[in-house]
């Protein structure tokens, strides 16, 4: 079950500390086109997962117009998330 797995490993990602969120794991678990929500101050996080079913034309065309770079960065969630928390408490 994806939604069991998704579930598991956001706890245990929780668990380490790593401030990580659910985004990695459902664009890892689930293939194509999708739709993911969560509630806002729901603890657990609980992740709905809507999948869209495209046509092999849509695909091609997407194929023919989609760029993944990798940049060799590291990055770690945790220091994204931290920053982006200090920005939002420093709002005025």
């Amino acid at each position: 079950d994806l939604g069991y797995l998704t579930q598991t490993v956001l706890d245990l990602e929780q668990l380490l500390s790593t401030g990580g969120g659910w985004q990695d794991q459902v664009g890892g678990l689930y293939g194509g086109l999708k739709l993911c929500t969560s509630k806002i101050n729901e603890l657990p996080v609980h992740v709905q997962v809507k999948e869209y079913n495209l046509s092999q034309g849509t695909i091609n065309a997407l194929n023919q117009r989609l760029l993944l770079a990798f940049t060799g960065q590291p990055r770690l969630a945790k220091n994204i998330l931290q920053k982006v928390l200090r920005q939002w408490a420093g709002r005025n």
